[in-house]
């Protein structure tokens, strides 16, 4: 079982998924998917997770939209390979890229358009970064992932892909820090 943003998804012995959205439940993932909500608040509180939890979180929200519409369907749709599409709507997808996921987000009359999700996406972790006064060789120096400072600049502005695994420690990190 799976809390996300909408609800509880539950994955059964013969591969198949069943949702509910159940708002206002209390787990840490609910926001409610009709509140027009963003890639970065997929975890109401995302400085308590760790970045695999905060990844999770953010596929379950993409499983969800995936779910909706299927998987082929998302694929031509979002312009978004299939095998990726598949992979995210059977579980674990670290490897997609933002850009990927803001594009199936953007398949739901729920989700802004994926440019909007996307730049959005950014200034919240720019944004985060300034009121944490945080410079990127300080994110690159405590997550754990094999990536400059340059490199994690590069990502933030759009210039290199960022992965979910990467937007998770980055997110992650940006989020505890402002916690402090």
């Amino acid at each position: 079982m799976v809390r996300c943003r909408a609800g509880t998804a539950v994955r059964h012995a013969d591969g198949t998924v069943s949702a509910g959205v159940t708002p206002g439940d209390g787990n840490r993932f609910d926001r409610g998917a009709a509140s027009g909500g963003m890639l970065y608040d997929a975890a109401d509180d995302p400085a308590s997770l760790s970045p695999a939890e905060l990844r999770e979180a953010y596929e379950a929200q993409i499983r969800t939209v995936v779910d909706s519409v299927g998987v082929e369907t998302a694929a031509a749709d979002a312009g978004v390979d299939e095998g990726r599409v598949a992979a995210v709507a059977d579980g674990a997808a670290p490897d997609m890229r933002v850009e990927d996921a803001a594009a199936l987000l953007a398949l739901s009359e729920d989700y802004p358009d994926q440019e909007a999700i996307v730049l959005e996406l950014r200034d919240h972790l720019l944004m985060g970064m300034t009121t944490g006064v945080l410079d990127v060789d300080t994110i690159a120096s405590n997550v754990d992932l094999d990536l400059s400072g340059q490199e994690i600049q590069q990502a933030l502005e759009g210039r290199i892909p960022m992965t979910l695994e990467q937007l998770a420690a980055i997110h992650g990190y940006i989020a505890e820090r402002n916690d402090r």
